[in-house]
């Protein structure tokens, strides 16, 4: 299908939610692209309900949900489990499986209010179920095409991520839930592939179901959700090309498409979708060059490429995100230099570049990336002397050069002013490492340094 270049944003936005992890690293590190699933936009109202003026001006009054909704609620309670053995997480409070306990049936009391139950939200006019909250709950059971949780048809936003819940596979009648704006099953039991039926889910502006065992293909329809600003499909088994009806989303501001089993080239479409901010394509089986338009994204903070089968040279373009604080090429099959470009980054914090075919020395004016904390250019082929300049980084914590073909004298007075440098890996290379006397009380406590195969004077 054909690009839509500016899809349509009809006034709405993302829920606004910040992924609060990005692991990436070299050997021994992290090597995915974390995210720990948090809240959509809604409040979640703990008691109260939502307070309706009378029209004779008396005092307020408790907004009550429909009978339909509070049935379907309470059906839907009895349908799951709830215990600390069922959390998502190893650390827990009582506080999170203990969402339920205010769900109770009785007419005529506050208790039979769905309005004031955890985790629930009702719109403050129609009194319609607008929100469910139950993310990170100790949940555990199932939905299926009978489920009443299906019957809540003026939901906007669902959030179940982080339970033990199985979709099995996902019910076709996820359609009925055609209001939704913001949908998390991330961090569940869904398996299977995604039907066709959440296609009818077009007003979806926040997309959630990461972490699963999902699988087939990534389904082209999702190039039809013009409003779209964040996609997590990470962390599951989908095989195939990255949809090209992909280039329709234009609002996108995070794609997560990490750890799964797509193949194909990296879309130079992406280059076009310019309000991205964090792009995670890592741990797949992506071959081809990195698109050069990707130097487009002005916006892009965070671009993990690492774990694929990428080819050729870095794209100079790659200078032009003046935004991005993490750059992760972390082992692919790219050749040639580092770019002088990428040492105009003055935002770039993390830069992974090991265990590539990368050759040419280590740029000498690399000092200039005053903001760096990890470097880690290990097992390529660079040569030539460590430059002087990485004396100025004093912000680095990880710094890995092991495994390349580096020479010359290296003196450890170098290292003697970065205080913050943590993890430092020198071996297997060919430098001489020169040991100034009295100088170990200068230098940082790099409890991870390596110097094997090096000549030490």
């Amino acid at each position: 299908m054909g690009c839509r270049w500016a899809g349509p944003m009809r006034g709405r936005t993302g829920p606004g939610w910040i992924p609060a992890e990005w692991a990436a690293g070299g050997p021994g590190w992290a090597t995915g692209l974390g995210r720990k699933a948090g809240p959509g936009r809604w409040l979640e109202l703990d008691r109260g309900g939502v307070p309706v003026q009378p029209a004779n001006g008396g005092a307020p009054s408790l907004l009550k949900c429909h009978e339909e909704e509070r049935s379907a609620l309470l059906e839907l309670k009895r349908s799951l489990k709830e215990g600390p053995e069922y959390c998502y997480y190893k650390f827990f409070s009582p506080g999170d499986y203990k969402k339920l306990e205010s769900w109770k049936p009785e007419d005529g009391q506050e208790g039979g209010n769905c309005c004031t139950w955890r985790g629930v939200q009702c719109d403050r006019h129609s009194g319609h179920v607008i929100s469910l909250n139950l993310g990170n709950a100790c949940l555990y059971g199932s939905i299926n095409s009978s489920s009443s949780l299906l019957r809540l048809v003026h939901l906007e936003n669902l959030e179940l991520t982080a339970n033990k819940i199985s979709f099995s596979p996902m019910p076709p009648e996820i359609s009925n839930l055609s209001r939704l704006t913001v949908l998390d099953l991330s961090k569940n039991v869904l398996t299977g592939e995604i039907p066709s039926s959440l296609g009818n889910l077009t007003r979806l502006s926040y997309l959630a179901l990461s972490y699963n065992y999902l699988t087939g293909q990534i389904p082209s329809f999702l190039g039809n959700f013009y409003e779209l600003s964040q996609l997590y499909l990470d962390n599951n088994q989908f095989t195939g090309q990255i949809p090209s009806s992909f280039c329709n989303l234009t609002p996108l501001s995070r794609l997560y498409l990490s750890q799964n089993q797509l193949t194909g080239q990296i879309p130079p479409f992406f280059g076009a979708l310019t309000q991205l901010s964090e792009l995670g394509l890592n741990d797949n089986r992506l071959t081809g060059q990195i698109p050069s338009l990707l130097g487009n994204l002005s916006q892009l903070s965070l671009l993990n490429l690492s774990l694929n089968q990428l080819t050729g040279q870095i794209p100079s373009s790659l200078g032009n995100l003046t935004r991005i604080s993490t750059i992760n090429l972390w082992h692919n099959q790219l050749t040639g230099e580092i770019p002088d470009s990428l040492i105009t980054l003055q935002q770039l914090k993390s830069l992974y570049l090991s265990s590539n075919k990368l050759t040419g020395p280590i740029p000498s004016q690399l000092g200039s990336l005053i903001h760096l904390e990890n470097l880690d250019l290990s097992w390529n082929g660079f040569h030539g002397p460590v430059p002087s300049s990485i004396s100025h980084l004093s912000n680095l914590t990880y710094l890995n050069l092991s495994v390349n073909n580096l020479s010359g004298d290296l003196h450890l007075v170098m290292f003697s002013g970065l205080k913050r440098l943590k993890i430092l890996g020198l071996s297997f290379n060919d430098f001489s490492l020169l040991l100034e006397p009295n100088a170990n009380e200068s230098y940082p406590t790099a409890l991870g340094s390596r110097f094997g195969f090096m000549q030490v004077t």
